[in-house]
């Protein structure tokens, strides 16, 4: 066996540890603390295997070396120091009697396991990425995009790295999961900035990466938006299944599940088939959330525990309801929803008060006056919406503006304040009413 370096010096554990910072910085990033790093420096004690693969990770990131376990023990043990090694180097003392493997068996086995290692990610990431996500879903309901956006697009680059290397067995399942609910939601958000076709290809991956899991429930709200993005595109591709049949196979996805989830597909599917005309199946859709809600189990599902966009509250309920009823041509009905709801967002916490659901709410309760004749209720209730910045108007408010252009009349047969909310309407579509 190779005899332990000698040195008066530092032991070579504690020059690897002194190349790697200071004993408070290397305490933070392995979870130790300042003392315990110390004692491993003196020789009093060892890391444990779970430290020794975060140190493998962190000689990687820091030093730019891939070690393998052994020539890290060898490390710690004292029987040879980094700049010892190189990468050709191997164990060549085989214990007695044994036969050396033959070098390229050796090699290709280093390699795997270097390769393991490299794929598994530090906790430390995964609990930052969590934490992370929890914070942009929420954010994403009460804040304006370029405040979230950025910041959600480098967490789906950081987790799609690992994903293209091929996370580690162990943490596969894990980080398919965190890909596949940032891409849910990066796929909302590409929805919100206008960005349809980016916003399809996003929920088609987050769906995808659902079911490789077998996730159910994220991989209907998955279908669930792909329904949601297909029904505001001006013109659907040839052979592209239409929003009413991703929302069926949602629900067949979903299979009867309770939760928040169901209640969403109930209420799309309620919009989508008022738009298409038939106003039985929206009935029939509005009523069926309605039992869902009531269904709703004590225990919060795991979409509703990160909360923010990937969660539906009352207000969120009855916004979503008031937009159904509307195109369903219930007005009355419509419009105690959009008033619900807008109380709801008006008197609840700020952290879930959704700036762009309160602003659909406002107009579709504006819509729902003028189709009843009553213009100044429509202009008083559209009047924040129409107020506010360009560009805050984003995609999802348009075919809201749409919708309350529509139910003003035609210009002929209106009268001063309908003309006037039209041309205001017809200026933030760049001078053409919608």
């Amino acid at each position: 066996m190779t005899p332990p370096v000698r040195d008066e010096g530092t032991t070579p554990f504690a020059e690897l540890l002194d190349q790697l910072g200071t004993r408070r910085e290397l305490g933070r990033r392995l979870e130790v603390s300042p003392e315990s790093v110390g004692r491993w420096a003196r020789g009093g004690s060892r890391p444990d295997a779970a430290n020794r693969r975060r140190l493998l990770q962190l000689v990687r990131d820091e030093l730019g070396r891939t070690l393998s376990p052994s020539q890290l023990a060898g490390i710690v043990e004292g029987r040879h120091r980094l700049a010892d090694l190189t990468p050709e180097h191997t164990e060549r003392h085989p214990p007695d009697g044994a036969t050396p493997p033959p070098v390229d068996l050796v090699t290709g086995a280093r390699l795997l396991t270097q390769r393991l290692h490299s794929r598994q990610v530090p906790e430390t990431s995964l609990e930052w990425y969590w934490d992370r996500l929890s914070l942009l879903c929420t954010e994403f309901v009460h804040l304006r995009p370029a405040a979230w956006f950025p910041r959600l697009l480098e967490l789906w680059e950081l987790i799609r790295a690992h994903l293209d290397e091929g996370a580690h067995p162990r943490q596969s399942g894990q980080v398919h999961l965190l890909g596949a609910l940032t891409g849910a939601v990066l796929a909302h958000g590409c929805h919100v900035m206008g960005r349809a076709e980016q916003a399809l290809v996003m929920a088609r991956m987050a769906q995808s990466l659902a079911e490789a899991i077998g996730h159910r429930e994220l991989a209907a709200w998955a279908l669930g938006t792909r329904a949601l993005v297909t029904d505001r595109l001006p013109r659907r591709p040839p052979h592209a299944p239409s929003a009413l049949t991703l929302i069926e196979q949602a629900q067949s996805v979903l299979g009867g599940r309770p939760g928040t989830g169901a209640v969403r597909l109930h209420l799309y599917r309620a919009a989508f088939a008022a738009r298409t005309g038939d106003t039985g199946l929206a009935l029939r859709s509005r009523i069926a959330a309605l039992r869902a809600r009531d269904r709703l189990p004590d225990e919060p599902g795991e979409l509703d525990v990160l909360g923010g966009i990937l969660t539906l509250g009352h207000a969120k309920h009855e916004a979503l309801a008031a937009s159904a009823l509307l195109a369903a041509g219930n007005h009355a009905d419509a419009a105690d929803a959009a008033r619900q709801a807008i109380t709801a967002y008006d008197h609840g916490p700020a952290h879930e008060r959704s700036w762009g659901d309160l602003a659909i709410a406002r107009l579709d309760l504006a819509a729902a006056h003028a189709a009843r004749g009553d213009h100044d209720a429509a202009a008083h209730a559209a009047r924040p919406v129409l107020d506010l910045d360009e560009q805050d108007l984003l995609a999802p408010l348009l075919p809201a503006l749409h919708r309350l252009a529509h139910h003003l009349g035609t210009p002929t047969g209106e009268g001063r304040t309908a003309r006037e909310l039209r041309q205001e309407i017809a200026t933030l579509h760049g001078g053409r009413t919608p």
